[in-house]
């Protein structure tokens, strides 16, 4: 006897509702097992936690970089590098944002501008060398006016 059409969806549908429903009482009994077997730090009597967890409080050295000739503290390389991407032209500054902050990819980045992924990539890489010399240009002056090293 063969199977009407209505039949075979009205049984495959049954068979996916089955399976959704086994896969979330599975899901369940594995999430209600894990909080069974877990335990959290704030639980442990008072002492406890000191002798099992380590701790650093020593201050962490701020990194430094180097721009052009001179070696700058992280916190003011943001602050330039902050200033260097404001002068960009608007294009180079949204394809910068894009690619290093957004973590965009180039063909990504190329839907947006309706553009092609290698000409993003070019145009990219331009804004990239024009960042670079303002950061320069920005250090400089940054370095006679403060006169830090």
């Amino acid at each position: 006897m063969k199977k009407t059409e209505l039949e075979v969806r009205k049984m495959f549908h049954s068979f996916c509702v089955k399976s959704i429903n086994n896969a979330a009482i599975s899901m369940y009994r594995k999430m209600n097992t894990r909080d069974e077997n877990e335990f959290y730090l704030e639980d442990l009597p008072p002492g406890v936690k000191e002798s099992i967890c380590a701790t650093n409080d020593a201050p962490e050295e701020e990194r430094e970089f180097d721009i052009g000739k001179y070696r700058y503290k992280e916190s003011v390389v943001k602050e330039m590098l902050a200033e260097a991407i404001a002068m960009l032209p608007i294009e180079k500054h949204k394809m910068i944002i894009m690619y290093y902050f957004d973590e965009m990819i180039d063909r990504e980045i190329a839907e947006v501008f309706g553009l092609s992924r290698s000409t993003i990539q070019s145009k990219r890489a331009n804004a990239l060398k024009l960042l670079i010399k303002h950061l320069e240009r920005i250090a400089e002056n940054y370095e006679h006016e403060d006169g830090n090293d």
